[in-house]
């Protein structure tokens, strides 16, 4: 879990393994998982009604304050007829109680992007302070990516990203 002004990171894959990571129906509620099926309904159910083996593979949860608002952003997969799509990302946002979809794409487009191309295990690679001999190349780009205080600046580890994508391509998902 970080905590940068209430900011945390959830994996569905180790905390949810298949359980909840992966849904095949619309969720009923206002969890933002809820609401990604509602944005995303149209791929249970063909024109007839009939119900299909597709599904949504949920991949990872950021939540986050901004202004005085709470945001989540949610990595995840739609399953059509056996197709996997490359990984997307939902904006929520939490209004009074309710959570709903966010459609400004230029608000957090480098938290999007970060949470995008990075796996939770690369990300926490980035964060930790320890270095891992199994990633060199990420050992050597930590510096950067941090403020003077040590936290994890993600405007920073996007821009890492972008300018070193060929050293990391082997930890970077598309």
């Amino acid at each position: 879990m970080t905590k940068e002004s209430d900011t945390y990171i959830y994996d569905y894959k180790i905390n949810a393994r298949d359980k909840d990571s992966i849904v095949s129906t619309v969720l009923s509620g206002n969890s933002p998982e809820a609401m990604v099926t509602k944005y995303n309904q149209s791929i249970f159910s063909d024109i007839k009604g009939n119900k299909k083996k597709n599904y949504i593979a949920l991949i990872s949860r950021l939540k986050f304050s901004y202004s005085g608002n709470k945001y989540c952003l949610i990595k995840y997969q739609t399953v059509i007829d056996s197709v996997i799509s490359n990984n997307k990302i939902a904006t929520l946002l939490k209004k009074k109680n309710s959570w709903t979809v966010f459609e400004d794409d230029e608000l957090f487009k480098t938290k999007k992007e970060v949470l995008r191309r990075l796996s939770i295990n690369v990300f926490w690679k980035f964060y930790i302070r320890e270095d891992d001999p199994d990633y060199p190349e990420i050992n050597k780009l930590k510096p950067k990516v941090k403020d003077n205080n040590e936290i994890l600046n993600l405007t920073k580890l996007a821009k890492v990203i972008q300018q070193n994508e060929e050293s990391l391509r082997k930890y970077l998902e598309q």
